[in-house]
């Protein structure tokens, strides 16, 4: 069973720390969802774990990832360009030993995924499968390696709701141990039992991570319990001590007055002493000061707000007047990067890297193409566009809202 011990990753670009001193024993029977923003490592763990060699292309790694003769089953996010234009046969035979290959494995797998056979054929293109025909064909090529343990990210990215739905079924009937990386909230309520959230706090400089043994919609709940709990802790003992610290003010400031004002050795002697218990007490109040409950920080997905438009990351859709926007994963995270940066401009590198994951190495125009596509739903004049700008021989930007 897969072991993580005091794994720590840290970005090589920018020395970023991803994660730090992470532990974890999976259980058979886990479908544990890895949460949290937009660029806080989910993608990276879940690589680290299936292809530790890749990662280390771009991370430094230390502490132990065992998985002690696992038969990992990964899906990546996106796949390298160059396999879309492979057939599916092709990409089957790539991807499994067909020497001793097991045709009854295969038809059953075909029955339970509900794949058309016909879609594995060296004429139909894998760039050609619709959002659910490729999840099932991708998941099909990973369950014919009979794995022991099964790792998807973002799997529910641009399906349909048929396709989601039938998603959710086949990861609630799984019977190996899941580890997978989602944002939509339907599919983590309804099938994790364990979580693992990630998150930057300090105004993400600092990382941290919280690993519990309950449904989503528990730690969402125990979470704001706990955070509003803590919240009224610290508050209350804050109030308390800023009452001792205005009674202290008083002795210490009547103590020093007396002391500048007297004349009289004697009394002065007495004064100084009074002073040192005086410097005594603050020093124990400094000491009490820095174990105070402290008012929890915690990361928080916040609404951006443009126009008639209002960008969700909890939900991670885009509203205008009410009524949701369709878009797919990828325009969503998209319009997010940019809309949480307004007036940065972003190259089309830079984009792939934030919302592809550092790994990718796709083909940049591709970002072209997205952006047009959420022009069109956005923008009254797409030709002309408002939001959605280009910086000529850089890249883009958003238009910034808070001026």
């Amino acid at each position: 069973m897969l072991q993580i011990k005091d794994l720590t990753i840290i970005l090589s670009e920018d020395n970023r720390i991803l994660l730090e001193n992470f532990s974890l024993n999976l259980n058979a029977g886990d479908k544990l969802a890895l949460i949290g923003e937009e660029g806080n490592g989910k993608s990276i763990l879940l690589k680290t774990i299936a292809r530790p060699e890749e990662v280390e292309e771009f991370c430094a790694i230390r502490g132990e990832v065992s998985s002690n003769n696992e038969i990992i089953g990964y899906l990546p996010q996106t796949l390298a360009d160059e396999y879309y234009e492979t057939s599916t046969l092709d990409y089957l035979h790539s991807m499994i030993d067909t020497t001793y290959f097991d045709y009854n494995l295969f038809y059953r797998l075909l029955s339970e995924i509900s794949l058309d056979e016909s879609l594995i054929a060296s004429e139909v293109l894998l760039g050609t499968l619709s959002g659910g025909e490729k999840i099932k064909f991708l998941l099909l090529v990973e369950m014919l390696k009979q794995p022991t343990l099964l790792l998807l990210d973002e799997p529910s990215n641009d399906l349909d709701l048929e396709s989601v739905q039938w998603l959710e079924r086949f990861m609630q009937e799984l019977d190996i141990p899941l580890i997978f990386v989602s944002h939509d909230n339907e599919l983590l309520s309804n099938v994790a039992n364990r979580i693992v959230h990630l998150e930057l706090i300090y105004r993400r400089t600092q990382v941290k991570h919280t690993i519990a043994s309950c449904s989503y919609n528990e730690y969402v709940n125990n979470r704001d319990i706990l955070i509003e709990n803590e919240t009224k802790r610290a508050n209350k003992e804050q109030e308390e001590f800023s009452k001792k610290q205005e009674r202290f003010r008083k002795v210490h400031d009547s103590v020093q007055n007396a002391l500048r004002g007297t004349k009289d050795d004697l009394e002065g002697r007495n004064l100084k002493d009074k002073m040192h218990s005086v410097k005594s007490m603050e020093r124990r109040m400094s000491k009490e000061e820095s174990n105070l409950t402290k008012v929890p920080d915690y990361e928080e997905a916040i609404d951006i707000k443009f126009d008639e438009y209002i960008i969700k990351p909890v939900g991670r859709v885009l509203v205008k007047d009410d009524s949701v926007v369709s878009l797919t994963g990828k325009e969503f995270d998209l319009i997010y990067v940019l809309g949480s940066n307004p007036g940065k401009v972003f190259s089309r590198e830079e984009l792939m890297t934030k919302v592809w994951g550092y790994d990718y190495y796709g083909d940049v125009r591709s970002i072209d193409v997205h952006i047009r596509r959420i022009r069109e739903k956005i923008e009254k004049e797409p030709k002309n566009p408002k939001y959605l700008l280009t910086k000529w021989g850089q890249g883009y930007y958003f238009y910034d809202y808070n001026k």
